[in-house]
């Protein structure tokens, strides 16, 4: 059985650790994968100056470590971090996306507050373009299952003459 691989795209440093002390409901009985990217968006010259005096970095590092200990030891899941930066949320969970080729993808509160309703619209559209998935939106209630589009492959390349 392949396991499922999940996507958690993560902005705060608190909620990486919250999100995966409660996976172990989502699969229960299939083996899975954990895949958590920080997603380090642009900042604005004031919290780039604090940025410059406090490392955030670190703490940053800290929180995504303590997470993967969690995964291993309390849910034994495998987990893999990365930082990615992006120019927004959408871009990034996008790129992400394509890396990883996720079964699920968790969206948490504190991405959303980055994010409008025409943001989430357009995150569905590049998802159907990329893979087949399930999008969870964490707090709100509500999910998405993602079709890969079948009007047109945006990464066909055509015929390749040799």
């Amino acid at each position: 059985m392949t396991p499922c691989k999940i996507l958690i795209p993560v902005c705060d440093d608190q909620n990486a650790c919250r999100i995966v002390r409660r996976l172990s409901w989502l699969v229960p009985e299939r083996p899975a994968e954990l895949f958590l990217v920080e997603m380090n968006l642009p900042l604005g010259f004031l919290q780039w100056l604090f940025g410059l005096i406090i490392d955030r970095k670190a703490r940053r590092r800290d929180h995504l470590a303590e997470a993967q200990r969690l995964a291993l030891w309390r849910e034994q899941l495998p987990c893999e971090t990365a930082e990615m930066l992006a120019p927004n949320p959408v871009i990034g969970i996008a790129e992400a996306a394509l890396r990883v080729k996720p079964d699920i993808i968790i969206l948490a509160p504190e991405l959303l507050e980055h994010m409008t309703l025409a943001d989430l619209d357009d995150l569905v559209r590049r998802l159907s373009e990329i893979c087949r998935c399930i999008l969870l939106v964490v707090g709100y209630g509500f999910s998405w299952e993602i079709e890969r589009s079948s009007s047109h492959e945006p990464f066909d390349l055509g015929d390749i003459v040799r």
